[in-house]
């Protein structure tokens, strides 16, 4: 802090008092004046302990990380060594971006495609930078910045004096100190690209520092609210973040056996209408976003089904006319040999046979598939799977439906370019409005009446336009007080790069007008100017990247505080939807790339370089803070238990955790994969406060919806978010408080148990389940930016799990069955009669390796028990629905008591009369003749 004081020295009293006998305490102002003096006061917090009760921060806790300082005076000593040295105001973040040492490209055939076509392949990773703009309080000039020069003499003696900067690293941080030197080190933008990581860490003890020593003692890490925050030296911080490849696709295609089921769901939901008063602009921009967003996952979709539907033709007629040279996909031509494609059937005439692209999808635009199945450096998985595009039995194939015709294709795109649009012309009913004061794009609300489906009041008696999202901070989620601005604009971005990809004129005429919503939440500042930072420039109508905090690792999605404000301070609730936000910005900007490369090369135009260069930064920019994003909520908001021994994500190759890295750098404190309170047993945070971490919603305290709302939207950014060993953690319980609830499934929070379950290795059982989700699930405030398309799409692309998530036989993750209290062991509890029982009960292991099982993959051999045949009435789903559950996995349902409609694996254990608390007072058991195919 800085404070004017008077001339003479002992104007400064009171609690300043303390400060005269240290005269490194005060800083003179540069211009030497004899009428002020500016002193500036830096301040530690040297014990967290202020009840003497907090064993955490009272016992010498550390957040594990280790602290042997039992009194404090070695710290505060520490803290006191290293006073005269403290951030300036010139304390900046920058990166810039460059290729991995011998990861230049992720797949050669699709860069030297894009460098064809004018652009370049994208960068690999970004070298972020904190600069902290360094400055003494005793240097002879009145404090003058330290400067990063080692000729510079003030900065050798600063150095040599012991009186560094000293900033603390939290967990975050620290991972990526310890990974960086994996990827090959940081390259400076003025080097040859080999240098190391520039952050300088010294020992506390300079009587025992070298220049080879760059730990900090962990004994001086403190704990906080998200863990040990650790001291580090150094006027600069620099690590490497390697950023994520944005796709529209997953990076595998849908495995072959659900594509007949995919494409049934995608002639439905690519039909889907937005509801009228969104088409008009009139509403709120959160749903609004969603309901624009899920449309055009469903193109999309439908476009990587069209695209796999091309291959295999194109393929097959490579195969008739003799071509190929003999490589991969040769070798893989006999797998498909007289089998018949799980897209169509066609009649072949004498002449040949028909392709689909030359007929009635002729009309709509073709997009390359976004990963390469024929080039050898594809995952072999990848090939395996389309070069055996074969379902499990042929009369599945015969008996699929063709694809959508390209006039669905069509007019889904219509509707989606006019309901992006009217956002983004001024013609909406409820307008984006340009706040000056603040320096952003804010909705004007709406007071929306159901039974008109128009907005009230929002012309005021003298026929000028009224915003009530000004008087009222709660209306539209708080948006008009910059609330949630990165969750709304996010869906709106991601529908604006679905239509720039199918119509690249469009998203050129549009580009300035879907960059005022990226700049509101995404304005890239300017970068360091390294090798691919694309010129970002400055903005001077919105503020640099409004939500994230750089520190912090993540964003903050609370805008201007209440009056009164949070006591709290800041929050950020959905993890999920701050990365999914990011994401559609580098897709954005990406589609962008393609638009403006494209109309270069057609129009042999160079005056589109410059607007390559912004979207490739625009698109960057958006990796880099999806990839920051990706990290801190894997650290932050996905809890790991204390004892488990696995790592806080990130690769496990990386070679830098458990505290070590390599020799270049002595070890980094790596904080451990748990950071919480043992008394924090829940396997995820609701909303994270500056100073408060809660397992609860805005909207509720059910389980299942603090664990819902970080998992939604589903998109491919989803499988690097979510880490297979969280997600093998945090499933029991999801499924327990979702399983227990009918409001999960009615208000759509079950669609992302399902999308977990095939996440754990239960493809199959999550398949089978998502066709008995009921369609209203998808009009409900949880489920409404889904689509049934969307899930099946992402239950088919999820990654092949060799150990799935072992459930008891009795209850597969369907419906509310007994003991759904009770985990042990990452096993969800079943219903068996009593323990011996339970323990014969077999458990599948396989997963998905057991797809041509009968039993749809879990093993089952038990006694019906107490539970007969059901009756006709409750077979053929009469009976208040009893009859939903599926036949093949979960036969047993409970007619009586609180789990009345639960479906169990298994017999329930039914109470005896009189017994209130039994969860099962009757049941009954589903036979054959009530599948149907369920």
């Amino acid at each position: 802090e800085e404070f004017t004081v008077g001339e003479e020295e002992g104007d400064v009293g009171g609690a300043w008092g303390g400060m005269e006998d240290r005269g490194r305490g005060r800083r003179v102002g540069g211009g030497g004046s004899e009428e002020a003096r500016r002193l500036t006061v830096r301040i530690a917090l040297s014990s967290n302990c202020t009840s003497g009760r907090n064993p955490t921060y009272c016992s010498g806790g550390d957040g594990g990380v280790g602290n042997d300082d039992d009194d404090g005076s070695e710290y505060e000593s520490l803290l006191r060594a290293h006073s005269d040295v403290y951030p300036g105001p010139e304390t900046s973040v920058g990166y810039d971006f460059f290729s991995l040492p011998g990861k230049e490209t992720e797949d050669e055939d699709e860069d030297d495609e894009e460098e064809e076509e004018g652009g370049a392949p994208p960068p690999g990773a970004a070298r972020v930078k904190f600069d902290w703009d360094a400055r003494s309080m005793s240097l002879e000039d009145g404090g003058s910045e330290i400067e990063e020069d080692d000729d510079d003499d003030d900065e050798e003696e600063v150095q040599d004096g012991g009186n560094h900067l000293l900033m603390f690293a939290l967990p975050h941080h620290m991972d990526a100190f310890a990974d960086s030197p994996s990827y090959g080190g940081v390259p400076d933008s003025d080097s040859d690209g080999d240098s190391p990581p520039s952050y300088a860490v010294i020992s506390a003890d300079d009587d025992e520092r070298d220049d080879d020593d760059h730990g900090a003692p962990r004994h001086f890490c403190q704990p906080t609210l998200t863990g040990p925050a650790c001291p580090f030296f150094g006027s600069t911080w620099s690590y490497v973040e390697p950023l994520p490849t944005l796709r529209f696709t997953a990076s595998r295609p849908p495995v072959p056996e659900m594509i007949p089921t995919l494409i049934d769901a995608l002639a439905k939901d690519i039909d889907y209408d937005i509801p009228a008063h969104y088409r008009r602009g009139a509403g709120d921009t959160y749903f609004s976003g969603k309901l624009l967003a899920r449309l055009g996952r469903v193109l999309m979709i439908g476009e990587e089904l069209r695209g796999l539907r091309r291959w295999w033709w194109e393929e097959e007629e490579e195969e008739d006319d003799g071509g190929g040279d003999g490589g991969e996909i040769g070798e893989h031509s006999a797998a498909r040999d007289g089998a018949e494609s799980p897209f169509l059937r066609r009649e072949r005439s004498a002449a040949g046979r028909h392709r689909p692209d030359e007929d009635e999808n002729a009309d709509f635009p073709s997009l390359p598939l976004e990963y390469d199945l024929s080039s050898a450096t594809s995952p072999p998985s990848d090939v395996d799977a389309l070069a055996n595009l074969v379902p499990s039995s042929r009369a599945a194939a015969a008996d699929s439906s063709d694809l959508p015709p390209s006039s669905s294709f069509v007019s889904a795109l219509e509707r989606l370019r006019s309901g992006v649009e009217v956002w983004l012309d001024g013609s909406a009913e409820t307008p984006f409005v340009y706040d000056a004061a603040w320096g952003g794009l804010v909705s004007c609300g709406c007071l929306f009446e159901g039974d008109t489906g128009k907005c009230r009041d929002n012309v005021n008696k003298d026929g000028q336009m009224h915003c009530p999202a000004f008087d009222d901070p709660g209306l539209n989620f708080g948006n008009g007080h910059y609330n949630d601005h990165h969750f709304h604009y996010g869906y709106h971005v991601l529908a604006a790069a679905v239509v720039a990809r199918f119509d690249p004129e469009w998203g050129r005429r549009n580009f300035e007008n879907v960059l005022l919503l990226v700049r509101d939440i995404a304005t890239p500042f300017e970068s360091t100017g390294g090798e691919g930072s694309g010129g970002g420039g400055g903005d001077h109508s919105f503020p640099p990247f409004r939500h994230k905090d750089f520190y912090a690792g993540h964003s903050w999605a609370s805008g201007i505080d209440p009056s009164p404000p949070y006591l709290n301070g800041r929050n950020q609730e959905s993890s999920s939807e701050a990365i999914a936000a990011y994401e559609a910005v580098g897709l954005y900007g990406d589609a962008m790339v393609r638009a403006f490369t494209a109309s270069s090369v057609d129009d042999d135009n160079d005056g589109d370089a410059s607007l390559i260069a912004r979207a490739a930064h625009v698109r960057d920019a958006g990796r880099l803070l999806a990839a920051t994003e990706l990290r801190s909520s894997d650290r932050y908001w996905h809890v790991r238990l204390q004892g488990e021994e696995e790592d806080a994500g990130g690769d496990d190759d990386a070679g830098t955790k458990n505290g070590e890295s390599p020799s270049s750098l002595l070890p980094v404190p790596v904080p451990p994969a748990s950071l919480y309170p043992e008394e924090y047993d829940e396997r995820v945070i609701g909303v994270m406060w500056n100073t408060m971490a809660q397992f609860q919603t805005w909207f509720g305290n059910d389980p299942f919806l603090a664990y819902g709302i970080q998992l939604l939207p589903l998109t491919a950014i989803s499988e690097e978010r979510d880490d297979l060993k969280w997600t093998k953690s945090m499933y029991p319980a999801f499924a327990s408080s979702c399983e227990e609830s009918a409001v999960c499934t009615e208000q759509g929070w079950s669609i992302l148990q399902l999308a977990v379950l095939a996440t754990v290795g239960r493809r199959s059982d999550a398949s089978e389940r998502a066709l008995s989700v009921p369609p209203e699930s998808f009009e409900s405030a949880g489920g409404n930016g889904h689509s049934l398309t969307n899930l099946l799409w992402y239950i088919a692309t999820r990654p092949n799990v060799d150990d799935p998530l072992p459930l008891n036989a009795e209850r597969v993750g369907f419906g509310h069955a007994p003991g759904a209290d009770a985990e042990t062991d990452g096993v969800v509890p079943g219903s068996a009669k009593n323990a011996e029982e339970e323990a014969k009960a077999p458990i599948d292991e396989g997963g998905d390796n057991n797809d041509g099982d009968e039993n749809g993959g879990v093993n089952v051999d038990v006694d019906d028990g107490d539970c007969p045949p059901c009756l006709e009435e409750i077979c053929r789903g009469g009976s208040d629905g009893l009859g939903h559950c599926p036949v093949k996995v979960a036969p047993y349902v409970c007619t009586e008591g609180p789990s009345r409609g639960g479906c169990s694996g298994a017999p329930w254990t039914v109470s005896v009369e009189g017994d209130e608390g039994g969860p099962c007072r009757g049941c009954c058991k589903l036979g054959p003749e009530c599948g149907d195919g369920r």
